[in-house]
């Protein structure tokens, strides 16, 4: 997509900073639970954390694909909505099995990723918009 729009160096650091704080979300944060599940040698947190890591890298994949490589507006729309309805329901899960102290220092580091990916998430669909436009007029001039 870089090659069809000549993106501004602000529009470039958004991307940027949306690839990175996605890759740290969807595979960090599995990938680091994963790891304590085996410091730990709790299975049943590594069984879960394991199957997050698969999950997140074809998500990382598809989200990449339809929102990064090409100026998607409906996925990432869609995990707008999703992510905060999901951080919730792992805020409950997680209190209800780790207990309160634990969860509340896994939100401590976890909250300040979550606002980021949601700001540079906004902007990105903000340039999404834009190239959506532009990929519209091309066609339109081309027709006529």
């Amino acid at each position: 997509m870089s090659n069809i729009f000549n993106f501004t160096k602000q529009e470039k650091k958004i991307r940027k900073h949306w690839l990175i704080s996605t890759f740290i979300l969807v595979i960090g944060f599995p990938l680091i639970g994963l790891i304590f599940s085996v410091f730990l040698r709790d299975v049943s947190i590594a069984r879960e954390s394991l199957s997050l890591l698969f999950a997140g890298l074809f998500g990382f994949w598809f989200i990449y694909h339809c929102t990064y490589k090409k100026p998607g507006i409906k996925l990432l729309t869609w995990w707008l909505i999703i992510t905060p309805i999901r951080l919730l329901l792992g805020i409950i899960n997680d209190a209800k099995q780790e207990g309160l102290i634990i969860t509340l220092l896994a939100l401590i580091i976890e909250i300040p990723f979550y606002i980021w990916w949601f700001k540079k998430s906004l902007e990105l669909k903000k340039i999404n918009i834009m190239c959506n436009k532009v990929i519209n007029e091309r066609l339109n001039n081309k027709v006529i």
